[in-house]
C-alpha cells in the first residue's frame, strides 16, 4: 500500500485540506489497492458513527476525564471486521477488527480499539470535540493501573504482548484523561525558574514553580483553591512521550530531559 493511513483518513475526514488533484490520485490508489480500500471502507464507517452521535445536543463543557460506556453497534456494517484475502496459504490475513466501540453522549465523544491481525497490533482511536488536534491524552486500561500516552490528537498503538485482545473485548468502560494544563517550552529550563502553563478551561495562564534539586527538578501547577490535585504528568519531545505520576501535585522529573527546546508539558488530574 503505497498510501499511508493518515492520507486515507484525511481524504475520508478532510478532503478539502487535499488539492483536486490529489484527491483524485488518492481516490486511484483505493480503488487498484485492496488494503487501502480497507481503511478506507473503516474510516468511512467509524466517521459515519461519530457524525451520528453528533448529531444531537449535547451538553459542551470543558472536562478533565471523560468516561464512556460501551457502544451497541446495531448493524452489521457496524460491527467493524474488514478482512482481506490472504496473498498465499501461509500468509496471515489481514484483518481490522472493532474489539470495541466506547461512546459518551455527554461529552459527544466516541473511541474504538481496533485489533490489527497482520501486524499483532491494538489501536486505539479517540475522537471528540472536547480535545485539540495537538493534545496529547491519557487512555486508562480498565480494571488496571495501566495507562497509554496518545500521539498528539488521540491515538496510540499498542503490541498485542502489551494488551490481549481479548480481554479488550471484555472492557466495560472506559476513561480518557484530557490535559488540564499545558506548557510549550521553547527555551532551556536551566534558564527559568518558574514556567507558564496554559489552562484548558478557562485560557487563563497557571504559573508552575520550578525548585531544582541536584539531578532533579520538582514542577508544582499552583492551580486555583477550587481546582482538583494534578496526578500525572506527561513529558512530550520529538515524537517520544514519558508519564510520571505526581506525588501531592508535584512532578519530579530528571534534570536533563528538560534541557533542551521544544519539550511539552502536560498535566492531568
Amino acid at each position: 500500500m503505497n498510501l499511508t493511513e493518515k492520507q486515507i483518513e484525511t481524504y475520508v475526514q478532510f478532503p478539502d485540506e487535499l488539492s483536486k488533484e490529489r484527491r483524485r490520485e488518492v481516490r486511484r490508489q483505493i480503488e487498484r489497492d485492496s488494503e487501502a480500500s480497507l481503511y478506507f471502507e473503516w474510516f468511512k464507517n467509524y466517521y459515519a458513527i461519530y457524525e451520528e452521535l453528533s448529531k444531537e445536543e449535547k451538553r459542551d463543557a470543558a472536562v478533565s476525564i471523560i468516561s464512556m460506556k460501551p457502544m451497541i453497534e446495531d448493524s452489521e456494517s457496524y460491527r467493524g471486521i474488514f478482512i482481506l484475502a490472504a496473498q498465499s496459504q501461509s500468509s496471515k490475513e489481514h484483518v481490522i477488527e472493532t474489539l470495541k466501540t466506547f461512546a459518551s453522549d455527554e461529552h459527544n465523544t466516541l473511541l474504538r480499539a481496533l485489533y490489527f491481525k497482520s501486524r499483532d497490533e491494538i489501536k486505539i482511536h479517540l475522537l471528540s470535540n472536547q480535545i485539540q488536534k495537538d493534545d496529547v491524552l491519557l487512555f486508562q486500561i480498565p480494571a488496571s493501573n495501566l495507562f497509554f500516552v496518545s500521539e498528539p490528537g488521540g491515538k496510540v498503538s499498542v503490541s498485542v504482548n502489551e494488551l490481549d485482545p481479548e480481554n479488550v473485548k471484555e472492557w466495560d468502560s472506559f476513561n480518557v484523561h484530557i490535559p488540564v494544563c499545558t506548557v510549550s517550552q521553547n527555551t532551556q529550563l536551566s534558564k527559568k525558574s518558574y514556567l507558564a502553563g496554559r489552562s484548558a478551561f478557562t485560557e487563563d495562564m497557571i504559573p508552575i514553580e520550578i525548585e531544582k534539586k541536584e539531578n532533579t527538578v520538582q514542577l508544582t501547577p499552583i492551580l486555583n483553591h477550587n481546582d482538583p490535585e494534578t496526578n500525572f504528568l506527561v513529558l512530550y519531545r520529538e515524537n517520544q512521550s514519558m508519564l510520571f505520576k505526581m506525588t501531592d501535585g508535584v512532578a519530579t522529573v530528571e534534570q536533563e530531559l528538560l534541557e533542551t527546546e521544544g519539550v511539552r508539558l502536560f498535566f492531568y488530574n
